[in-house]
């Protein structure tokens, strides 16, 4: 594996850097304002009703990453995976608006396919542009077959039910709906991709992980043709599975599919078929696989190579549209750094990269501050964690964790829940540096 990533991303170089035009979170920009207040977006393609919705659902969202702070916290610490704020949030936002255009679709084939439900179907689709995804789901209930009767119309009807379950933020009640319709349409992978996706973001790590081995072995049998038309849920199934072996101990399962999902990656550039549609998933893939990579401190030298390529994907994006993009570009040189400053002889290399993330925040900061100033306080604490082992600049050290520490201060007085843990840790830091002063 340890040449391989490297191999698979040389292949990638003439394509992926010009693909940024098709990426739907462009028509998208996050609002500032208080920087208490959740994180919203406006985008210039949707309706305000679906508008209000979608962000009614990252409200939730939100509330949610709370709740799971500390499991991610110890996901982060076992795989090195520094993923921002901002870059949840835009994954939310971009599956979301692929989940509601979804759900368009499929109301709209399921009334042409059955003209006896035309004014139900037709009161839904009004009910969907208006967001009133509950009602949606109330008119389509009576239309599922009862009993056993497995038939694609049926499969169809409970995968929107799991649709408009999922706009609407009720995951529980969209899991059976799913699960109902792919074991009535087996044939359907997009069905079991959604189902497995789902599982996976419950923490139900075994069902989702039989699932994708599932779906990974009949998108394996299609013919080539086939599998060119399934590229982009092929690598889905991939990542995802190789995040689950990941996150359950299993890394050579892990290295293997990551090593099969970049040659993939890599004749899609090469060929430069449909490769534009994959940016998201492409920049997931290399991030999860250098997260992986950079845990085993032989294989380091890997995970730099694959940093330093998402580095130079991102800031290509981010010349056309840096508005989206300069928040990765961030994110990559903190990761970057991140890496680089576990050896002691290249701790200056780090610092420059610490700082340039540094800048790009406190910039965005200043126009968005309710999005940016927690990045900011985190580039603030590892720049200080860095310069601090050096007793000449403990004192500079300690200026950047008190800043730090400020801000987490004044983000807690209306989101104690997220910030106060920050505002212990900025503590401890200052502690610990005031014990090195002393010895």
């Amino acid at each position: 594996m340890r040449n391989f990533f490297f191999i698979g991303l040389l292949c990638c170089s003439p394509a992926l850097y010009a693909l940024g035009d098709s990426y739907s979170a462009e028509n998208c920009s996050f609002n500032a304002g208080d920087i208490s207040a959740p994180v919203t977006l406006t985008c210039s393609n949707l309706d305000p009703d679906i508008q209000k919705s979608l962000n009614e659902f990252l409200k939730k969202a939100q509330e949610t990453q709370v709740e799971s702070r500390r499991s991610q916290k110890q996901l982060n610490d076992t795989l090195e995976l520094k993923d921002s704020r901002i870059e949840q949030l835009r994954k939310e936002a971009e599956e979301w608006i692929n989940r509601y255009n979804s759900l368009s679709k499929e109301l709209e084939s399921l009334r042409r396919e059955n003209p006896d439900y035309a004014e139900i179907l037709t009161k839904a689709e009004a009910f969907l542009k208006q967001g009133k995804f509950s009602e949606v789901a109330a008119l389509l209930e009576p239309l599922k077959t009862k009993g056993d009767e497995k038939t694609q119309q049926n499969a169809k009807v409970h995968f929107i039910l799991g649709q408009a379950y999922r706009l609407d933020n009720k995951p529980v009640q969209a899991l059976p709906e799913y699960e109902a319709a792919y074991h009535q349409d087996f044939k359907n992978i997009e069905y079991g991709l959604e189902y497995a996706e789902l599982l996976q973001k419950q923490n139900e790590y075994k069902k989702a992980q039989r699932l994708y081995e599932g779906l990974l072995d009949e998108l394996k049998q299609l013919s080539e043709s086939e599998q060119q038309e399934k590229q982009e849920t092929l690598l889905a199934v991939m990542g995802n599975l190789a995040l689950i072996y990941a996150e359950t101990q299993k890394r050579e399962e892990a290295e293997k599919l990551y090593q099969e999902a970049l040659k993939i990656v890599g004749e899609l550039a090469q060929t430069n078929s449909h490769s534009q549609v994959f940016i998201p998933e492409v920049t997931r893939l290399l991030n999860n696989a250098a997260s992986l990579v950079a845990s085993d401190p032989a294989q380091r030298e890997e995970a730099e190579k694959i940093y330093q390529y998402l580095l130079y994907i991102d800031e290509k994006l981010a010349q056309t549209n840096p508005q989206v993009f300069l928040p990765d570009v961030a994110t990559s040189l903190n990761n970057l750094a991140n890496l680089v400053a576990k050896d002691p002889a290249r701790r200056e290399e780090a610092e420059q990269d610490y700082r340039k993330a540094l800048k790009i925040r406190r910039e965005l900061a200043q126009t968005n501050p309710q999005v940016f100033l927690p990045e900011v306080a985190t580039s603030l604490n590892n720049l200080s964690g860095l310069i601090a082992s050096d007793p000449a600049r403990r004192e500079e050290a300690e200026q950047g964790y008190r800043e730090a520490l400020k801000i987490y201060r004044d983000l807690a007085q209306t989101n104690p829940q997220v910030f106060l843990p920050e505002v212990a840790t900025s503590l401890c830091n200052l502690a610990l540096l005031y014990i090195k002063s002393d010895e």
